[in-house]
């Protein structure tokens, strides 16, 4: 971005906060968040930020009337009011369960975020990363965005690409990207068992690595069986550099979701997209390919699956006898979609657009927590 604006950049963030520690760009100014100390933002600055419910922004920035927001919403929930730990898990199981509990104990909160929103879109304030975040979000606020407004998630592209060849001598080699925890466990979980029903009933091998960690690795090594062909290594995490090396020398496939999945496609590896949910998977849902995706999506919660297309196991192996065709198809998806390169200054100019004003929302009563974060506060404290 510093290479595509005028604009002085900056990036607000904790003493201690992945981003601030990771950014080594002298362009960019780091600006230390604290709760309680108010930071000063700077005239006619534009504020960006991931979409969050109304009542998690901050309280504590000092603003003028001319300083505007722009929001991305790139996870389904970001506008969704839930209930924190196992409850989260439970609610979020289902669009029938969110809408429960949204119509009911979560009501004022929706109303609420519903309200926050209406705001974003009036002042073109928001834009979503694709289909599925739109569509949860509509579906759970019982509100339609007219015209809504896609930015796809964006990732730098690399002059790295697979070196890796089929050879029919040697076992076929898929991995795994992404933390092995809550909603994606159960895609893991998932194509791990399809991958071993492959295996059994051809009597071949293949190999998987898991790149990731996340604290239900334990859970998901309970949920797998024994098997002659399938062997699965647990790699744990790796540097962005160590990852591209490893997936363009060591892999055939990748399975992957979000951002992960384009880790995959960028290096010209055959990449499947997978789906979420925090409960089991049915045993008639599909896979497809990533550049089979359709409005950016990079996943969907399985309410939104459509069930009708896609491919079993078997046929998403044997699309590999024409792996190189598979693999520029989801290059080609990457650089149409999703290469940062090309999208930057769509993501500028959506966002000096917005003419929602930083300075109103502060001045109103949506960033008040719902009684209900109070009531849960009261079970917190009285754990015997």
């Amino acid at each position: 971005m510093v290479e595509h604006t005028h604009h002085p950049i900056y990036l607000i963030d904790y003493a201690d906060g992945f981003m601030a520690k990771a950014l080594k760009n002298p362009k960019i100014q780091v600006l230390t968040y604290v709760a309680e100390i108010k930071i000063n933002i700077p005239p006619n600055a534009i504020l960006i930020f991931q979409s969050d419910l109304p009542w998690g922004l901050p309280q504590n920035f000092v603003v003028d009337d001319s300083v505007t927001a722009f929001f991305w919403n790139c996870y389904p929930f970001n506008l969704i009011p839930v209930l924190p730990g196992r409850a989260r898990e439970w609610m979020s199981a289902s669009l029938f369960k969110t809408k429960l509990l949204l119509n009911t104990l979560l009501l004022p909160a929706k109303i609420k975020c519903r309200r926050f929103l209406e705001g974003l879109t009036k002042h073109g304030a928001i834009a979503f990363m694709d289909l599925p975040n739109l569509d949860l979000t509509e579906k759970a606020l019982n509100f339609k965005i007219k015209i809504p407004t896609y930015l796809p998630i964006l990732l730098p592209d690399t002059k790295i690409r697979s070196t890796r060849t089929l050879d029919p001598e040697l076992a076929l080699t898929g991995a795994w990207v992404g933390r092995i925890a809550d909603f994606k466990i159960n895609s893991l979980a998932f194509t791990l068992q399809e991958i071993q029903g492959w295996c059994d009933r051809n009597k071949m091998h293949f190999i998987f690595n898991v790149i990731g960690d996340g604290d239900r690795i334990g859970e998901l090594k309970l949920l797998l069986q024994e098997s002659a062909f399938l062997k699965i290594n647990f790699l744990g995490s790796m540097s962005s550099n160590e990852l591209e090396g490893f997936l363009a020398k060591d892999v055939d496939i990748v399975f992957a979701m979000g951002t992960s999945a384009l880790e995959g496609a960028r290096l010209e590896i055959p990449t499947v997209l997978l789906d979420f949910s925090y409960s089991k998977f049915p045993s008639y849902y599909k896979f497809k390919w990533l550049h089979d995706s359709n409005h950016f999506s990079l996943g969907a919660p399985l309410d939104l699956v459509d069930f009708s297309s896609g491919k079993n196991i078997d046929a998403i192996i044997h699309d590999l006898n024409n792996k190189s065709i598979i693999a520029k198809k989801c290059r080609k998806y990457f650089e149409d979609n999703h290469n940062l390169a090309r999208n930057t200054a769509l993501f500028i100019e959506l966002a000096e657009k917005s003419s929602f004003r930083y300075h109103d929302f502060l001045k109103s009563t949506d960033g008040k927590k719902p009684a209900y974060y109070n009531i849960m506060k009261l079970f917190k404290t009285n754990k015997p």
